[in-house]
């Protein structure tokens, strides 16, 4: 699909941008650098018509080197090409997802300043396709300059851990008084070679770690080779303060190897863990600061990427597995008012991921879990609901409040014996699980176009929940509780730790109403309750056909996150 797609984008009409048409433009994050920094460009569409895939083609000056892409489009799968001084760089959404209209950034390009002096970029045209595939081509030829001045820093790319975030190797810091510093700085700069010699004595124990102050650079052929020998090793690079363990399985994956075709063998696999840019900092800061939340350090970036022999460059942005982040941290924290998360590419929203706190060595170390990547941070919250004041669930729902799981009706109420929708706990699980979005046209008849539908469709698209035989998902209606068993057993398998069947041979339903359960949902009642994730009323009543309230929404959420082991309090 992508190769046809960019088939289309060297074709079509050209068109000059006038008003109210369809225009493009290009926005630098600074004006000036100083030698060996790094600088944002972002890419912009104004007057966006059923957008469906792009291609900027960008030229660069003489000192000036692309390190890397971020795409911001909903469903997209990116590539790039570098010739000499031109970057083309691509994004296109795939089967009948529906094209992306108004105003966005479509993606933003990272630069190295490789020469004192003017560092100039142009953009010289973007090629665009509609959910037909009609090419479009906009001529824009905008270019913007950066002064680069003599680099008299001498910081030493170590992360000396002050608590002020220095030796980013340009002598900036990453100040925040938590972390202690990631060594790399937003300049990834040249890749440190990882080769067979690295994995002696490491392979076997399943954890190979690899320190270095910028990038790392691996042959997919030797990765394979060693997720062979060892189907449970992890690649951990340890960058300053973090660590980034990457399982070799997800390398191995069909649709990876089906992405890179023929050359797969010849790809070479880079993992980047960096400050973020300043622009995300203070989108970062500004998210927090809506939701009643405090950023604890300086959101840190993490891309994996596949480097093609033909300068292509193609980004791992979803795993099969949850991959972990790991922050050591320089101060204690309270685990149930601390949580990590990532900013949405899209929204610029923090969402939540399961977080795990351990103590090493005398220091606090978070683990951040999630199936994807982007920039990450930690986050404090104090939430306190006026309703929940005597109730049951008190405790569990502000600790699932404070780590951004669970959301209030209102800003001081919870609603706690409030049935919840279908839809409604669709969200919950996308917020809990942290599930990879999935946007565009979905399989069920009536959920498009409404607010829940990005997350009606992830938990769809993850497994998690179904419709009816009308092609249906009724997301008004009440999620009874032999449902919710249903789909919480669904989950923990999802999080890759499955719930064992019970011993049929000697399991009775304990629960006095257990004649009232739907034959469909007995078995992962069982199983559910085995465990411990649900449970009966004072009476051993189980209630198969009751509504779920929000409160037992939260608490059984819970649980399923310490079933997983990727909660802490």
């Amino acid at each position: 699909m992508f190769v046809l797609v960019m088939t289309y984008l060297f074709q079509g009409t050209s068109v000059d941008a006038a008003e109210g048409q369809t225009a493009f433009s290009m926005k630098p994050s600074t004006t000036a650098v100083k030698k060996g920094g790094s600088f944002i460009v972002s890419i912009d569409g104004t007057n966006l018509k059923e957008l469906y895939a792009y291609e900027v083609i960008v030229e660069l000056s003489s000192g000036v080197t692309f390190d890397r892409g971020t795409d911001n489009l909903p469903g997209g799968s990116s590539a790039s090409y570098l010739d000499n001084d031109m970057l083309r760089y691509g994004s296109t959404k795939f089967g009948t997802a529906a094209g992306e209209n108004g105003s966005r950034t479509l993606a933003r390009f990272s630069f190295t300043a490789n020469a004192e002096g003017t560092a100039s970029i142009k953009l010289v045209r973007v090629k665009t396709l509609d959910p037909a595939l009609n090419p479009t081509v906009h001529e824009v030829n905008q270019t913007i300059t950066v002064q680069v001045a003599p680099d008299n820093d001498s910081g030493n790319g170590n992360g000396n851990g002050n608590g002020n975030g220095n030796g980013n190797g340009n002598g900036n810091g990453n100040g925040n008084g938590t972390g202690s510093g990631t060594g790399n700085g937003n300049n990834p700069g040249k890749p440190r070679n990882v080769s067979e010699a690295d994995g002696k004595g490491q392979v076997e124990s399943g954890r190979i770690a690899i320190a270095a102050n910028g990038p790392v650079q691996a042959p997919l052929a030797l990765l394979q080779s060693w997720a062979k020998q060892n189907p449970a090793a992890v690649l951990a690079l340890q960058a300053g303060h973090v660590t980034y363990s990457l399982p070799l399985s997800e390398l191995s994956a069909p649709e990876l190897l089906a992405q890179l075709g023929a050359d797969a063998a010849k790809a070479e696999i880079r993992i980047t863990v960096a400050e973020a840019a300043p622009e995300q900092k203070n989108q970062a800061e500004r998210s927090a600061a809506n939701v009643g939340s405090k950023l604890l350090m300086d959101p840190v970036e993490f891309e994996v990427t596949a480097v093609m022999p033909d300068g292509r460059s193609l980004p791992l942005t979803k795993f099969a597995t949850y991959v972990p982040r790991s922050f050591e941290l320089g101060s204690d924290v309270d685990p149930g008012q601390t949580t990590g998360v990532y900013i949405d590419p899209v929204t610029g929203e923090l969402l939540p991921v399961p977080t795990v706190f351990r103590i090493v060595d005398g220091k606090t170390v978070a683990d951040l879990y999630r199936k994807g990547n982007s920039a990450y941070t930690l986050v404090t919250t104090d939430k306190h609901f006026a309703d929940l004041e005597g109730h049951w669930s008190r405790t569990t729902v502000e600790t699932m409040a404070n780590k951004l799981l669970v959301r209030g009706t209102s800003e001081l109420s919870f609603e706690p014996d409030k049935p919840v929708t279908r839809a409604e706990f669709a969200t919950l699980l996308m917020r809990v699980l942290a599930l990879n979005p999935v946007t565009g046209k979905g399989a069920f008849s009536d959920v498009d176009g409404q607010w829940y539908g990005t997350a009606v469709q992830s938990a769809a698209d993850a497994g998690l929940v179904t419709g009816y035989p009308d092609g249906s998902f009724r997301p008004d209606a009440h999620i009874t509780r032999q449902e919710l068993a249903v789909v919480l057993k669904r989950a923990a398998s999802y999080a890759n730790k499955p719930i064992a069947n019970a011993d049929r041979s000697q399991t009775v339903l304990p629960f006095i109403d257990r004649t009232q359960i739907a034959d469909w949902a007995m078995d992962d009642i069982a199983d559910i309750a085995a465990v411990g994730i649900m449970e009966g009323d004072a009476r051993n009543a189980f209630h198969p056909e009751a509504r779920t309230t929000r409160a037992e929404a939260a608490v059984v959420l819970k649980r399923l996150l310490l079933h997983v082991k990727m909660f802490s309090e």
